[in-house]
């Protein structure tokens, strides 16, 4: 019915604003409140910026890291670097596990 069309569509704008508001970070939002599933078209842009959002954090921490390590010692420690990689890596696997836990759900 048209009652019930407004409702997904008010229901999908309600999803998309929460989306917004955490910025693409869908381990935030709330499962029992969100549900994503048939929205992967409309979310790729968002997720998108969001990942890439992520991977220029990378990139900043790592380059970061490296400068801080040659200015203080004159050259870098490919280890530290490796740590800091490490552990931005396993925030994205994190998210992943998470995600696929909700789709088990």
């Amino acid at each position: 019915s048209q009652r019930e069309s407004q409702a997904i569509r008010n229901d999908t704008k309600q999803t998309l604003y929460a989306i917004k508001q955490v910025r693409g970070k869908m381990s935030a939002l709330d499962v029992q409140l969100y549900c994503v599933r048939g929205l992967e078209r409309l979310l790729a842009s968002i997720v998108s910026r969001a990942t890439k959002f992520n991977q220029k954090e990378v990139v900043r921490r790592v380059l970061s890291e490296q400068e801080a390590q040659k200015s203080k010692w004159g050259k870098s420690d490919p280890s530290a670097i490796r740590t800091i990689y490490t552990i931005m890596s396993t925030k994205a696997l994190q998210k992943a596990i998470h995600l696929a836990s909700v789709d088990a759900a």
